[in-house]
């Protein structure tokens, strides 16, 4: 009997056997629903002490983290996963490797994004400045023929990586929730839109040709083309149209942001925010929707009344969001957006957790 019980629960701790995909607007695993509460924990990719990898999954996994998202990129140094272009660090990508292991192995898949459009970890402006020169607009990243291709070889190598832990291609492994084309990308050279939605339609049809196993989302934060012209986020000051992005036929699913405070919005704002992305993402494109980021700065004491506005706001049975992510919850509160699975904050993101995994069926 006790050995039945401890096989059993192996079981249950076993990594991911199936592909998560889109069935019109939910995402499935073997025909069921796949609703899921995750976590943000960017560095984990990139974090080089295992055992820090080790206790940050262990403990999502307790918290019930279904999801978590990372990056699939670093670039510009000599221990980075790219220092130069089209140069490709083995000993950083083992890193990449242990991390979605242990993410699989704790229960947890991974999105994982190939380029940021901030500076940090050295994102769109480092492929311009290293191919075109300094001094060139960022936005050249999406037209230019070079920082076209050099995306295109990074992806490639990665989707076709073998990791060394798994001896899986990233492919073919079940345990990548999708790939995401590019954290929160804007282009604001051209407020159309157009620019940022080409280069979408050309990148996830280019991941899709050579990935056949895995979704893809742009990683966007939802900001909108042609609406209200006194609202930043409605207007196309950011070069970003959400809808037509979302609608293209090699996007499975929506991704919004969501920061009142860098955003100069409130909660009323807020809750407009959502229920408008859901209806468009659920009702008008028929396909899933993430509120993949929000939070709220440590020192603001207001952070858990917003948490709770807008985890309830996503996740009820109206806007009905498939995946929930805050920024981002591990084993320490900072000066900045990071709060620990034990305080406050961490108890109601548990508790969203817990009803977002639930509503599978």
């Amino acid at each position: 009997m006790i050995v039945a019980v401890l096989l059993l629960a192996q079981s249950c701790l076993a990594a991911s056997t199936t592909f998560v995909h889109r069935r019109g607007r939910h995402f499935v695993v073997d025909r069921k629903s796949f609703y899921f509460g995750g976590d943000n924990l960017y560095y984990l990719g990139n974090n080089t002490t295992n055992t820090r990898v080790d206790s940050l999954t262990a403990k999502g996994r307790e918290a019930g983290v279904a999801v978590i998202r990372m990056w699939a990129f670093n670039n510009g140094t000599p221990t980075s996963l790219q220092p130069a272009v089209h140069v490709y660090n083995e000993t950083a990508l083992r890193q990449l490797d242990y991390a979605v292991k242990k993410a699989s192995d704790n229960g947890a898949r991974v999105i994982l994004t190939l380029v940021n459009n901030w500076n940090d970890f050295n994102g769109m402006q480092w492929y311009v400045d290293q191919l075109l020169g300094p001094g060139q607009s960022k936005d050249l990243f999406y037209t230019n023929t070079a920082c076209r291709k050099a995306y295109e070889d990074y992806a490639r190598m990665l989707v076709n990586r073998v990791n060394t832990y798994t001896g899986k291609k990233y492919k073919d492994d079940p345990a990548i929730f999708a790939w995401e084309l590019a954290n929160e990308p804007r282009c604001r050279s051209d407020k159309s839109g157009a620019t940022l939605y080409n280069w979408i339609d050309h990148m996830a049809g280019y991941i899709k040709s050579i990935d056949h196993n895995h979704m893809v989302s742009t990683g966007e934060e939802g900001f909108k083309v042609g609406g209200v012209a006194t609202d930043w986020t409605e207007s196309g000051y950011d070069g970003v149209d959400f809808a037509r992005n979302t609608a293209n036929r090699n996007i499975d699913f929506a991704t919004i942001h969501l920061y009142t405070d860098s955003w100069n919005k409130d909660n009323t704002w807020a809750v407009q925010f959502l229920t408008d992305r859901a209806s468009v993402a659920h009702e008008r494109l028929n396909k899933p929707i993430v509120l993949e980021e929000y939070g709220v700065e440590t020192s603001k004491g207001y952070r858990e009344a917003n948490f709770s506005l807008w985890q309830t706001t996503a996740g009820n049975s109206i806007n009905d969001f498939d995946g929930l992510m805050p920024w981002q919850m591990e084993d320490e509160d900072n000066a900045s957006y990071t709060f620990s699975f034990d305080g406050p904050t961490g108890s109601l993101v548990k508790a969203m957790l817990k009803s977002q995994n639930a509503k599978r069926r």
